[in-house]
């Protein structure tokens, strides 16, 4: 739910069936249109998710063959603060707290009589950090830029993150000539280059903050996005961050070499094919080891 997304659990059921779908949690507001079927064993698996822009029904369709897993897919919703809302009316049913049952979720202005009952503190920052760069969350790198946009005196909207950002690298001597259009990089009208991000990521080891952001990146070879980067193998010497899209594909972070010496690197491809653009990631992080083994 602090993901802004509701999970849709599946299974097949007999071939020419529909395809066994159930919403988690199943509340008011979220519509299913499963359209969907199971198909014959060994047959092609056309099953699929997607939801409507700008309402919450998400329609379901193609074929699910019989043999295949059961499995679950989060899909974001829309107006995540009603559904929340929604959420939290029926888990107060479900624990003996009586609800008018004509009462409705909606958006809009606290009420001036409302009364505080509880506050929840999230986890301290350092700790979202690790999390959204472990698992490359696009969700909270969002969330975290208008984070910042509040913690420079703005109003926590994505265009104070923005200024927060630029005032950053002025304020470390570096380039601020770049466009960035999302916190995620998932917008293709995003652009930065791998020489700006190995600068701050040099400014950063100079900064209070390294402490926590250092060990924020996920280690290659262990959980996180460089679990698999190595393939079987085991590098605590490589952390990053790893961003991969079918048109795009980063890799970033750091590399100690045996003399204690930690270098920043950043290589971004746009362009390439998804093979060549796995193909030649696994080789600059092999390569980067290499250079840290024998320096």
């Amino acid at each position: 739910m602090d993901q802004g997304t509701i999970q849709i659990n599946y299974a097949p059921g007999k071939p020419g069936q529909p395809v066994q779908v159930v919403l988690e949690p199943n509340v008011s507001g979220v519509k299913l249109l499963n359209t969907s079927v199971t198909g014959k064993a060994h047959t092609k698996n056309t099953f699929k998710m997607e939801r409507a822009r700008g309402e919450n029904t998400i329609k379901i369709e193609g074929s699910l063959p019989v043999d295949a897993k059961k499995g679950n897919k989060k899909v974001a919703i829309d107006a995540p603060q009603v559904y929340t809302g929604e959420v939290f009316k029926e888990q107060l049913g479900k624990v003996g707290v009586h609800v008018d049952p004509h009462s409705v979720v909606k958006d809009g202005e606290k009420p001036s009589n409302a009364r505080l009952i509880h506050t929840y503190y999230s986890p301290k920052l350092a700790e979202i950090v690790r999390y959204m760069n472990h698992y490359n969350n696009n969700f909270t790198a969002e969330m975290i830029l208008r984070t910042l946009g509040n913690l420079g005196g703005g109003s926590g909207s994505f265009t104070d993150g923005i200024d927060g950002i630029q005032q950053l690298m002025r304020t470390q001597h570096l380039s601020s000539l770049f466009d960035m259009m999302d916190g995620s990089g998932l917008t293709r009208y995003t652009q930065i280059s791998a020489e700006q991000i190995t600068g701050l990521l040099v400014a950063e080891t100079k900064m209070g903050s390294f402490s926590d952001f250092y060990p924020s990146l996920a280690v290659a070879g262990e959980k996180g996005v460089l679990a698999q980067l190595l393939g079987e193998e085991k590098s605590t010497k490589l952390t990053g961050i790893l961003e991969e899209r079918s048109d795009m594909q980063g890799l970033s972070g750091y590399v100690r070499t045996n003399d204690g010496d930690l270098l920043a690197y950043s290589l971004l491809l746009n362009g390439y094919s998804p093979t060549s653009q796995n193909q030649l990631i696994r080789q600059f992080a092999e390569r980067l080891v290499e250079i840290a083994n024998r320096s």
